[in-house]
């Protein structure tokens, strides 16, 4: 009788001790989790900042450099859309270009830009004008200067919909006024460029602005 009252006791503390155990287990895989989660988001948040940080440092620079070239050459060239901002280089205003399509300019890449003011390359290192530096997760921008009622403007576009990435460019947006910035924005009127396209006014065609 006494050995089963005492395999009885026993039995009990092995059960109390696997209880004990279990909630102990739980509890630090709860702080697992949570731990994990927390430092997801930490991660999540520091990319959001470094992709922001990165977008506004390029847009400084590249406002930099295209003020540069309106400010020294504010008469630009007769007849150019949007004086005197920068052109494409196959823009039919300039010299001995021998192009009779008016509207050819749309969409190019920052390198090709001219100052119409001196034909020379906006980014041009001579000048302290660099190209910005890639931004992971973005494309390559663009610029376009192409009819006076479209305005000029840049462009960049997601290369992925990742969290951190339409976070930064929500970021963007609010750190600017509606003049300034915009999503899936339809400059030209050839339909919207996309939820993840982030469009910069250098000028803003719109009256209100």
């Amino acid at each position: 009788m006494k050995n089963i009252k005492n395999a009885l006791q026993d039995e009990r503390g092995n059960i109390l001790f696997l209880l004990l155990l279990a909630v102990g287990l739980f509890g630090a895989l709860s702080y697992s989790i949570s731990s994990g989660t927390n430092n997801s988001a930490g991660i999540s948040a520091q990319k959001t900042f470094q992709t922001e940080k990165e977008l506004m440092a390029s847009i400084a620079q590249i406002q930099s450099a295209v003020q540069q070239c309106t400010l020294l050459y504010p008469g630009g060239l007769s007849g150019q859309p949007n004086v005197p901002y920068p052109l494409a280089p196959d823009d039919t205003v300039l010299p001995a270009d021998g192009d009779t399509d008016p509207d050819n300019a749309v969409s190019i890449p920052l390198e090709d830009m001219i100052c119409p003011g001196n034909l020379g390359d906006v980014f041009d290192s001579s000048d302290g004008n660099f190209l910005p530096s890639p931004i992971s997760g973005m494309g390559d921008w663009e610029y376009t200067n192409n009819d006076d009622n479209d305005g000029v403007y840049l462009q960049i576009t997601a290369t992925n919909s990742q969290p951190h990435v339409t976070s930064a460019l929500n970021r963007v947006i609010e750190e600017t006024s509606s003049c300034e910035a915009a999503l899936n924005a339809d400059p030209d009127g050839n339909g919207a460029c996309g939820a993840v396209c982030l469009t910069i006014w250098l000028k803003n065609p719109d009256t209100g602005c």
